[in-house]
C-alpha cells in the first residue's frame, strides 16, 4: 500500500443517538457519509489529484449492545464504504477513529484506555473489522487499528501505549495477514510520541508509521468551536500567508481581531 495526496472523510454528521442504534435507517449506511456522498463526488476527487482517502470509523456502535442485531449489517457496511472508494479510483485507509463519550455515547476513548476490559473488547472489534477486510486488495485497501491515542500524555513517564498497540498490531494481523497496517505513537500521535516507539518491537515490514501534525494549530484549526479561546472567532486565513495580497491579508486580520474585541 502506498499514498501521496488524501482526504478524510467525515465520520458523522447528524451524530445519532445510542438509543437509536438499534435502528437500521438511524445508523445504516455506515458510516454516515454514505448518506450524502455518491459515487460522482468520490471521483472528483480523483480527477482534483487526490489518491487516497482516509475513512474514519467510530467504533463505538460495535461496543454498544443496541447494535447486537445489526453488529453483521455494520462490519457488511463499512466494507462497502470502502469498495465504493476503490471503484472510485482511490486506494482506502479505514480508519477506527475513538472520540470521546458524551451526549449519549457511553462509551469513548476514555473508557477504552481506562477500563481493561472495554480495551479488550475494543481488540476484538479490531480483529473483526481486519477479519471484514482481510480479502480486499492489499494495494488498494490499509487498516489502522486506533487513531490519535490519548494516553502517556501526562508528562508523569508512563509509557502503557506500546504494549497496547502490540495487543491490537496482533489480533489486526491474525485476521488481515495482507493487509498493510498504519501504526502510531501515544498523545494524539504526535512527533515525538512516534519518535519513543521502537520499531523493532513489532517484526512486521507491512507497516506505514504515521504521526500528525497541526502546527501552526491557529491556522489548521481557524473556526474550530471546540478548540478553545479565540480559535473560533479566527476564520478566513489564507494558506499559505502570502496566497493572497497584502491589503486583502491584512483586512481579514483586522476583521478577525474585530471579532475577538467583540
Amino acid at each position: 500500500f502506498s499514498m501521496k495526496r488524501g482526504l478524510n472523510l467525515d465520520q458523522w454528521t447528524t451524530w445519532t443517538g445510542e438509543e437509536k442504534w438499534n435502528d437500521p435507517t438511524a445508523i445504516l449506511p455506515y458510516p454516515e457519509w454514505r448518506k450524502f456522498l455518491k459515487e460522482d463526488d468520490l471521483k472528483a476527487l480523483k480527477d482534483a489529484g487526490f489518491d487516497f482517502l482516509r475513512m474514519p470509523v467510530d467504533p463505538s456502535p460495535f461496543l454498544s449492545d443496541e447494535t447486537l442485531a445489526l453488529r453483521d449489517d455494520l462490519y457488511a457496511s463499512v466494507l462497502d464504504s470502502a469498495r465504493m472508494i476503490n471503484r472510485a479510483g482511490l486506494k482506502v485507509i479505514v480508519d477506527m477513529h475513538l472520540i470521546p463519550a458524551g451526549g449519549n455515547r457511553k462509551t469513548g476513548m476514555g473508557q477504552v484506555m481506562d477500563d481493561p476490559g472495554t480495551f479488550d473488547a475494543y481488540v476484538d472489534v479490531v480483529r473483526k473489522m481486519a477479519r471484514t477486510l482481510s480479502n480486499e486488495d492489499p494495494g488498494q485497501v490499509a487498516f489502522e487499528p486506533m487513531n490519535e491515542p490519548i494516553v502517556d500524555c501526562d508528562g508523569d513517564g508512563t509509557n502503557l501505549w506500546p504494549e497496547r498497540q502490540k495487543k491490537l498490531f496482533a489480533a489486526a494481523r491474525s485476521s488481515a495477514t495482507r493487509l498493510t497496517l498504519i501504526l502510531t505513537g501515544a498523545c494524539y500521535s504526535n512527533a515525538a510520541s512516534l519518535a519513543r516507539i521502537d520499531p523493532k518491537l513489532i517484526a512486521d515490514d507491512n507497516i506505514i508509521w504515521t504521526f500528525h501534525s497541526y502546527d501552526p494549530f491557529l491556522l489548521t484549526h481557524q473556526g474550530a468551536t471546540w478548540a478553545g479561546d479565540f480559535i473560533q472567532y479566527v476564520t478566513g486565513l489564507p494558506y499559505p500567508l502570502t496566497a493572497v495580497p497584502k491589503a486583502q491579508l491584512d483586512l481579514t486580520l483586522d476583521t478577525i481581531r474585530d471579532r475577538i474585541r467583540a
